[in-house]
Order: C-alpha cells, then sequence, then structure tokens
C-alpha cells in the first residue's frame, strides 16, 4: 500500500518541476521565470521527489506503485496544463475578435 505522504510529495514534485520550465510556467502564470526562481523549483522538486521514495517501506511493490503513481501525477498534471493553455488560447482569440 502507499504512503499517502509520498503521494502528496511526489505530486508538488512533479508540480514544482514542472513549473521550473520556461513554457509551463509561463502558461500557468502568463509571464517569464526568473533564474533564480527555476532553480528554487527544481531544487525544491528534486529534493520532494527524492522524500516521496525515502518515505516508502523498502519493498519492491511500493516501488511498483510508486512508478505508476508517477505516470499517473504526470500525464494528469499535462492534462491540466494543456487545458490551462487551451483557455488562455482561446480567451486571446476571443479577446483579439472583439477588439
Amino acid at each position: 500500500m502507499s504512503n499517502p505522504v509520498s503521494l502528496i510529495a511526489l505530486i508538488l514534485a512533479i508540480l514544482c518541476l514542472s513549473l521550473a520550465m520556461q513554457k509551463h510556467y509561463k502558461a500557468c502564470f502568463n509571464k517569464r521565470l526568473s533564474q533564480s526562481k527555476e532553480k528554487s523549483l527544481k531544487c525544491l522538486g528534486w529534493l520532494l521527489m527524492v522524500t516521496s521514495l525515502l518515505v516508502l517501506p523498502p519493498t519492491g511493490f511500493n516501488y511498483t506503485v510508486w512508478t505508476c503513481q508517477l505516470a499517473v501525477v504526470i500525464f494528469l498534471q499535462a492534462w491540466l496544463l494543456s487545458a490551462i493553455a487551451a483557455r488562455r488560447m482561446k480567451q486571446r482569440i476571443t479577446g483579439a475578435r472583439n477588439k
């Protein structure tokens, strides 16, 4: 059985690592990412990723479940980011037509 703390740390890790990329940061916040924030988000993301592994009891099954959770979290986050980007693009197109 997976540890809820591990799952939460994994979700936050993937969030930090994706927001550390200019493209994803700009899609969410509509501004550029500074180098200091980028470095901080990357460090925090990897720290959370390692933490999510360390809090698991060391059995092969737990690592298999963790890997599956990683895949699901990445898929859901990619879907969410693409939905946000599509919504913003639609708003820009609608705003340009109204001007």
